[in-house]
């Protein structure tokens, strides 16, 4: 009979959990602050209004946290990776080239990220991607090459799923060339128009910060702040750094407050965890901003929402109890 007690408490506990920890996980608590810190594997969506906020508010400084970034180049929206060859333009030994571009793409609706390969600006082949990382070969007449691009035209997501284009490299004549380089940029929308930056970044602190100052932030008013650390405790050692950055800088004495931006149910994990690694005696506050994915009032209806939510439960207790 006993037994049989715990069974109506473990419903209710487990009807309070549901009721609340949405909101308990996705609270915002800002503080008066003068540096904020944004979290650089944010969506576009969410860079957007971490600019809304620093531009609203007498923020000193917005700094970007995050981890280094794998070889292979994602592009998250329709758009061009160009290899510009200008400077040292590649000659053809027989007046054509053999190439190979090895790439992948993730689906929406049984739909894989469509790949258009130009040279010249001619296009040169085209496919459907999978999800297997796969080598595209095929030739191309031509006695030079001055440019590459590799454009992704049918970008789409839901609840549910992101449709990307994953470029790891491309081969000329058995030549690699990596999209993290110098000469290669991500021309995002229409082809020649106001969203281009380099794709040559090491961190997604530096990606942020490249952002931010593309939509209009003075570079001297951002600080890239990336960690070593990649695949185990990625928030916590992206807090550890700005800690470490945030002793050694100058103007700390005179700080106010630090907010840190996030998105959703990872929130209270990174406010948590920035409070830890601040050694110095700064509020710090957390802005936490909705999913542009999944409604709040609907998170429930969608199972990638749910599994996240039991997910940051209990990394949001580990953080607690071991970090």
């Amino acid at each position: 009979m006993k037994k049989l007690l715990w069974i109506p408490l473990i419903i209710i506990l487990l009807v309070i959990y549901f009721l609340n920890i949405y909101n308990f996980l996705s609270d915002s608590h800002p503080v008066k602050a003068d540096v904020l810190v944004v979290e650089g594997w944010l969506p576009p969506e969410s860079l957007d209004k971490a600019i809304e906020e620093f531009n609203s508010t007498n923020y000193k400084l917005i700094a970007t946290t995050g981890v280094p970034l794998t070889p292979e180049f994602r592009m998250p929206f329709s758009g061009y990776l160009i290899f510009n060859f200008q400077n040292a333009p590649l000659i053809a030994n027989q007046s054509k080239f053999s190439i190979d571009v090895n790439a992948m793409g993730t689906p929406v609706d049984g739909k894989f990220a469509d790949m258009k390969f130009y040279i010249n600006d001619s296009l040169a082949f085209e496919t459907e991607t999978s999800e297997d990382l796969k080598t595209y070969s095929f030739e191309f007449a031509t006695d030079t090459i001055y440019n590459v691009a590799i454009w992704f035209p049918n970008d789409g997501k839901t609840n549910e799923e992101d449709r990307d284009l994953i470029v790891n490299d491309i081969a000329i004549n058995g030549t690699k060339y990596l999209p993290r380089s110098e000469n290669v940029i991500y021309d995002r929308g229409k082809r020649g128009g106001d969203d281009i930056y380099s794709a040559n970044f090491a961190t997604v602190a530096d990606e942020a910060a490249l952002i931010l100052q593309k939509r209009g932030i003075p570079a001297d008013k951002i600080v890239a702040i990336p960690t070593d650390e990649m695949d185990i405790n990625r928030t916590s050692n992206s807090a550890i750094a700005f800690g470490d950055w945030l002793s050694s800088y100058a103007g700390k004495a005179s700080l106010s407050g630090i907010n840190v931006i996030s998105l959703g149910t990872h929130s209270r994990r990174s406010w948590v965890l920035f409070q830890k690694n601040i050694k110095e005696n700064i509020p710090v506050g957390i802005i936490s901003l909705k999913s542009p994915f999944t409604p709040d009032e609907n998170w429930w209806k969608s199972t990638n929402e749910v599994k996240r939510v039991l997910i940051e439960s209990v990394k949001y207790v580990y953080t607690k109890v071991f970090l």
